[in-house]
């Protein structure tokens, strides 16, 4: 565990202190889901700018929607402009501070005796990256003194930049706009690929009430032969009863036929006494 935490690091390491000219979107292999509906996650920008020392220096990061004509991101004095993200419409007209942090040092290494408790990962990550979208309250609670950094809007494109402020509050080195990146979109349902045999969503619904009523129909017969078995057992054996007294009686009937049969016969020969 601890060497295969040791290679992640140090691949990212080797990824985030390549010179770099413009933002990179965080690496796959450290984040999967990237982008999101409404997040995006950048590479800070480790050993980009001259120098790691720079006392009191920031970084800040600007986005910006590709429809803004407006690309500014300082005035006239090279001063960082405050524009957020409720006065640019989101980025739409004009960039808009997403994120402001100290400048990170490439020199200083993570911690990888930390890294190994699973706790502590969201952390180390959050040092070498940063997360755009991931402020779902700024926008809503008035008292919110901060940098809105409120969620993006899906299927949108955007584009960003890192500058380098000192402790004059002015601009002192700055990236390129990086590459665009879109935010995903919902897919649409009818576009589903429902497999097997990529059925429509209405068809596996008919296909599973065809399936229950089948099962019922199944449990009522078996319920029926069920019942014709339990109930004609008695029938049977009240019919057998019957026959077998009936033919008794009969018997004893004939038997008692007999016997009176006899008893005349003898009569008849048996001499009666003169009188």
């Amino acid at each position: 565990m601890s060497l295969l935490l040791s290679l992640f690091f140090f691949g990212l390491m080797d990824q985030l202190c390549t010179t770099q000219i413009k933002p990179q979107i965080a690496n796959r292999l450290f984040i999967t889901n990237n982008p999101t509906l409404t997040t995006i996650a950048l590479e800070k920008p480790f050993c980009v700018f001259g120098s790691d020392s720079c006392s009191g220096c920031n970084v800040y990061l600007y986005g910006v929607d590709v429809a803004s004509s407006g690309l500014a991101v300082v005035d006239d004095n090279g001063v960082p402009l405050n524009s957020n993200f409720q006065r640019t419409n989101g980025g739409r007209l004009a960039p808009y501070k997403v994120a402001s942090f100290g400048l990170p040092n490439c020199k200083s290494p993570p911690q990888f005796d930390n890294a190994q408790d699973l706790t502590q990962i969201a952390n180390i990550l959050d040092k070498y990256l940063v997360r755009i979208g991931d402020n779902v309250t700024c926008l809503t609670d008035p008292n919110y003194l901060g940098i809105c950094n409120p969620p993006l809007s899906e299927g949108t494109t955007y584009r960003f930049r890192y500058i380098l402020v000192n402790s004059t509050g002015k601009m002192a080195d700055q990236t390129l706009w990086s590459d665009s990146i879109t935010t995903r979109t919902v897919k649409d349902m009818s576009r589903i690929d429902t497999w097997p045999g990529r059925r429509s969503g209405g068809m596996i619904v008919i296909t599973s009430i065809l399936s229950v009523l089948v099962f019922l129909l199944l449990a009522a017969f078996a319920a029926a032969v069920l019942t014709s078995m339990m109930g004609g057992s008695p029938t049977g054996a009240n019919a057998t009863m019957h026959e077998s007294r009936t033919t008794q009686q009969a018997s004893s009937e004939a038997y008692s036929g007999v016997l009176r049969g006899s008893s005349l016969e003898r009569e008849r020969y048996v001499p009666k006494p003169q009188a």
